[in-house]
């Protein structure tokens, strides 16, 4: 496994220079062939498990739940009924078909926790932890932090009530 250094630029990369996955960098070597699961259903999750299934390090991709085009593609095997809400049941999938590498695409799973969860059983995941996600995933949360450390950030208000939005807007 590499440092969080090396996993951060990996990551930064991905995400804004669609770089090629090599699961090696995870793994170590091409010998080491490692089977991954790619979790979300969407263009990103497809383009994921094509770049996967390109690396000689992967020695088989799955995709949960996945879509028609992942599936008619062959980029991954679809595994539709996998319930990806629970990372239990993610977690046995991943032991009972020997995934060494889980990435999960969608913010929702990863501010929830998911890939803490998988690190607590064993199991690398690509993808930040519950407290870097929030970040992304919620936009209040970012907005305190920018106000904290005095970080350059747009405008902006938290709004309960319809009548509170219609007080700022007029």
């Amino acid at each position: 496994m590499r440092d969080s250094v090396t996993v951060g630029l990996m990551a930064y990369s991905l995400v804004h220079a669609s770089s090629f996955i090599d699961p090696s960098l995870f793994i170590g070597s091409v010998e080491d062939r490692v089977v991954v699961l790619v979790i979300g259903s969407g263009g990103r999750e497809h383009a994921l498990c094509y770049a996967l299934k390109q690396s000689p390090s992967c020695d088989a991709v799955f995709c949960a739940p996945g879509n028609a085009g992942i599936s008619n593609s062959g980029d991954a095997t679809c595994i539709s009924d996998l319930d990806i809400s629970n990372s239990s049941a993610v977690i046995s999938f991943c032991h009972k078909w020997g995934v060494g590498l889980v990435v999960v695409g969608p913010e929702a799973p990863l501010v929830a926790g998911f890939s803490n969860d998988l690190v607590k059983a064993g199991i690398p995941s690509f993808g930040p932890s519950s407290e870097v996600a929030a970040l992304e995933g919620s936009k209040n949360f970012m907005k305190n932090l920018c106000d904290k450390y005095g970080i350059p950030t747009a405008k902006g208000s938290l709004m309960d009530f319809i009548s509170s939005f219609r007080s700022i807007v007029r």
